[in-house]
């Protein structure tokens, strides 16, 4: 089970914290772009630090970047280099709040066969 905005883009996100600390995704999805998915994300109320999200992909268009810098994303361009996005990583991670709650998505996870 992925967020319930991709899933569903009527619903308000149903948590009361961030479900994680990062998003990182690519802008070629089977439903929306991962512009889209980041706008959405925005509009329908997810906890998420918009400024620690990034969005890959290995074409831009100068539309698709201008959105990018309105919504605060990190754009990688494929090929990227690892160490890039983990020195972006290590970047932001300095910068989330002490103390900062995250969901708990246990529940989630677990999965009866």
């Amino acid at each position: 089970m992925g967020c319930p905005i991709y899933e569903d883009l009527s619903v308000l996100c149903p948590h009361e914290f961030a479900c994680g600390d990062f998003l990182i995704t690519d802008n070629h999805m089977p439903a929306m772009t991962g512009l889209e998915f980041v706008q959405a994300q925005e509009q329908r109320g997810c906890k998420g630090i918009v400024h620690n999200k990034a969005v890959m992909s290995a074409c831009w268009t100068d539309n698709e970047l201008k959105l990018a810098n309105c919504l605060g994303c990190k754009v990688f361009k494929k090929p990227f280099n690892i160490a890039e996005i983990n020195m972006w990583l290590d970047e932001r991670e300095k910068r989330i709040p002490l103390g900062r709650k995250l969901d708990d998505l246990g529940s989630l996870l677990d999965v009866t066969i």
